[in-house]
């Protein structure tokens, strides 16, 4: 990971830390070891007290590492995303997730995100989809979340399924679903 942004920096480019620890992407178990179901009690990204703790402490360790890739410190990270993909099932775990950006991960002084779901107070929904102007996103970005940016963080042309013919997203395809 350290290579990866230290070449990030070297070519001037900027970072957004998706750092989960759910991730998704196309992942089983979204990218989460299966030995965290073993934990007694755990029930992942919920108001659940074993979560929390091995959560909380998972992004602690990350951010430690990551620190002197921090914009601050003349890093290349500039954002860094708290959730993925998260629906509005649990909105108390959303608001400890805004709280852990806001009160104890505030020093890292980074715009937080989480995407293509529910989003917390403090941090900016972002849209992980196909084409974020036909679905219907960014009319509704527009209408309820006045005050923060609209962004992108997956703007998706799937991915390849076995023996099928491969998938290619035109590129007039990809500037018409950013561009409303």
């Amino acid at each position: 990971m350290s290579r990866f942004l230290e070449e990030a920096a070297n070519a001037g480019l900027f970072v957004n830390f998706r750092i989960g620890p759910y991730i998704c992407g196309e992942w089983n178990y979204g990218g989460m070891p299966a030995w965290i179901n073993q934990i007694p009690d755990m029930s992942i990204r919920s108001s659940n007290d074993p979560w929390k703790t091995i959560m909380r402490q998972f992004m602690m360790n990350i951010l430690d590492y990551v620190t002197p890739y921090l914009a601050k410190n003349g890093g290349p990270i500039i954002l860094a995303q708290i959730e993925n993909e998260y629906g509005t099932s649990d909105p108390g775990y959303v608001d400890w997730c805004g709280n852990l950006v806001t009160h104890e991960f505030a020093s890292a002084e980074i715009l937080w995100i989480m995407c293509n779901g529910r989003a917390a107070n403090s941090t900016i929904e972002t849209c992980n989809s196909c084409n974020c102007l036909d679905d219907g996103w960014i009319d509704r970005h527009r209408q309820t979340v006045v005050d923060r940016p609209m962004m992108f963080t997956e703007n998706e042309g799937m991915y390849q399924s076995w023996g099928r013919a491969m998938s290619v997203r035109e590129t007039s395809d990809l500037a018409y679903s950013v561009a409303g």
